[in-house]
């Protein structure tokens, strides 16, 4: 399904520390960073911020753009 695989791809990009948010939205097509975190919301329960530490296994991670 293809939410399924977006969700993989923003993962992806996730792992990348040197990737911003914005980056990773627009590296995924999203044409805007808030649909893009309500995707997030709806697909893993978690704001992109608490994802991405928790893809990396971390309790939190530093503001980025």
């Amino acid at each position: 399904n293809i939410a399924a695989r977006k969700l993989r791809l923003i993962a992806s990009h996730m792992r990348d520390a040197t990737l911003s948010i914005d980056a990773i939205c627009q590296k995924t097509g999203f044409t805007s960073r808030s649909y893009s975190n309500r995707f997030l919301k709806r697909a893993t329960g978690m704001n992109p911020r608490a994802y991405r530490a928790w893809l990396h296994g971390l309790p939190d991670w530093p503001e980025d753009g």
